[in-house]
């Protein structure tokens, strides 16, 4: 009971989707994969060169010719989902250092400084300052 005309589309998109994969850059893919293995441990080059089928040396090399490396990733994901989550979410700092792979809330703070000039706390309250002040403004 094989559907030939389903099975034909089904082969399309799985092919599409192929080709959308191979397109994609070696930072796109590995910035991908950063994030999802943020979800559930701490991603590594090797982890990323494994999911790929690749060894670590060519992942390097790869990204090495798109002018960065695996480290830079990690952090550009980082300071994006640390932005995120303390504008997004209830998370705890200690909450949200654990989710982005720190292994002590002292190099996430510090981390964070680095990219905004304050500690998360900081940050936090300054964004909700600021929504709760655009919030009341008279638009009209």
């Amino acid at each position: 009971m094989a559907n030939p005309e389903l099975a034909a589309e089904n082969e399309h998109q799985v092919r599409q989707y192929l080709d959308q994969m191979q397109a994609l850059s070696w930072r796109e893919k590995s910035y991908q994969a950063i994030h999802a293995m943020l979800v559930t441990g701490e991603p590594t080059a090797a982890k990323v060169a494994q999911l790929y089928n690749i060894s670590e040396r060519s992942l390097s090399r790869y990204l090495k010719k798109e002018e960065t490396n695996f480290r830079s990733l990690l952090q550009d994901k980082r300071k994006e989902l640390a932005h995120y989550y303390l504008g997004q979410s209830e998370l705890s700092v200690t909450q949200l250092a654990d989710k982005l792979g720190y292994t002590c809330l002292s190099n996430f703070t510090r981390a964070f400084h680095l990219w905004y000039g304050v500690s998360p706390s900081e940050y936090r309250a300054q964004r909700l300052s600021s929504s709760t002040t655009d919030n009341g403004k008279d638009t009209g």
